[in-house]
């Protein structure tokens, strides 16, 4: 568990995204080049389960360190709230 720092702020265990010292490919030129491929290619996904398994492959190109997502779709279906898709670097998609 996280502990409390002296301004009472808790520390996150996270795996957060490279700085720009540290990355390859300063934040704002991953924001742009992701966006411009949800818009141009990633929207044209069969699925929504293709959609997040290609755009986890996306973000790892861009040396976004993902290691899980989810996606969750709610459905107006009288037996079923929802989807839920997960995905797992090195792992088949869960639905």
């Amino acid at each position: 568990m996280a502990k409390a720092s002296p301004t009472g702020w808790r520390a996150r265990r996270t795996t957060e995204a490279p700085t720009d010292a540290r990355s390859p490919t300063p934040p704002t030129d991953r924001k742009t080049e992701l966006l411009r491929w949800l818009s141009e290619e990633g929207r044209f996904a069969a699925d929504g389960e293709r959609l997040l398994a290609t755009l986890c492959a996306k973000l790892a190109t861009l040396d976004v360190p993902v290691v899980r997502a989810t996606t969750h779709v709610r459905t107006l279906h009288p037996e079923f709230r929802g989807v839920t898709r997960i995905w797992r670097r090195g792992e088949s998609m869960k639905t």
